[in-house]
């Protein structure tokens, strides 16, 4: 409650107090024990579950002397050290892996953040440009995605007419008509620059999807009068909540609010709360995510 995560601390525990009440809830300043005080001092209350600490060195600190209490971590990977310990932030990658894996024979394109392509998996980096045509950027890569649309081939096509009739040719370059889906995994600024672009250059699909790869706060979406083609965007259920613009305490709030309605409905599946939805499959007990409606400055509610 005090040190360089105060603000954080507080909210967080003034939600939790809000949901859980009082008796169910006991609160302790970490920056007031070291890690084998922290530990001891947990260990006192018996808890049912451990939520937090907040900081990644200082849960790693704490799982390594009590591997035995379960935790519940306010991020998208628990420490390893942690017997059992379930993570509140759904995982881009695994989010990726499960919903956006090519189908057979699917005609899609995937533009991918660099930074996201080397978290992903080896194996998964070997395969997936075998199964479907891959752009790799960094920010906005208008040659990459020339290539990747077929706008570039279709530029060449010209200008070899051009100098073939030695005669002007009034043509336009074309993209692929033949795309069913385009997976944009970006973070947002870069997403809000590629969307706009294939919407310019009438790059037509069925769906144009859209997970972000870094966190996004809900009131960015529209930053600077952004009004967005439409596209599904895999986010949180907390950005179609009433309170999703009140960034300063809505985060800390959906936090919290995740945190009961998992304790209250003991893990189940298919629940849906602030920060996702939770699912138990091949990856185990998660959070995951399911599209929102994303066009001009409106968000609207879940698609399945």
């Amino acid at each position: 409650m005090s040190g360089d995560d105060a603000p954080a601390g507080r909210e967080l525990a003034k939600a939790l107090k809000n949901v859980a009440g009082e008796r169910l809830l006991a609160i302790i300043d970490t920056t007031l024990f070291d890690d084998d005080e922290l530990a001891q001092m947990a260990a006192l209350y018996a808890p049912s579950w451990v939520f937090g600490p907040l900081r990644r060195a200082r849960a790693e600190a704490f799982a390594a002397r009590r591997p035995d209490l379960p935790m519940l971590r306010p991020a998208v990977r628990c420490p390893p050290q942690a017997r059992h310990c379930l993570a509140l932030l759904p995982s881009s990658e695994r989010v990726f892996l499960h919903h956006f894996w090519p189908e057979k024979e699917s005609r899609a394109l995937y533009v991918i953040d660099a930074a996201f392509w080397r978290r992903l998996p080896p194996s998964i980096r070997k395969i997936l440009p075998r199964l479907t045509a891959v752009a790799i950027i960094d920010g906005m890569d208008e040659h990459a995605l020339g290539h990747l649309t077929g706008r570039q081939a279709s530029q060449r096509r010209i200008s070899w007419l051009r100098a073939t009739l030695r005669h002007p040719v009034t043509a336009s370059p074309r993209t692929r008509q033949d795309v069913e889906r385009v997976v944009l995994a970006l973070p947002l600024d870069s997403a809000y620059r590629v969307r706009t672009l294939l919407d310019f250059w009438q790059l037509p699909a069925a769906e144009f999807d859209w997970l972000p790869t870094r966190p996004v706060m809900p009131t960015k979406l529209w930053h600077g009068g952004r009004l967005w083609p439409p596209t599904r965007a895999f986010l949180p259920p907390l950005f179609v909540q009433k309170n999703a613009d009140d960034e300063k305490v809505g985060i800390f709030r959906a936090l919290a609010q995740t945190v009961a309605t998992i304790l209250r409905t003991r893990f189940a599946p298919d629940v849906v709360t602030p920060l996702g939805i939770t699912v138990e499959d091949r990856f185990g007990w998660r959070l995951d995510l399911r599209p929102l409606r994303l066009q001009g400055a409106s968000l609207s509610g879940n698609e399945q």
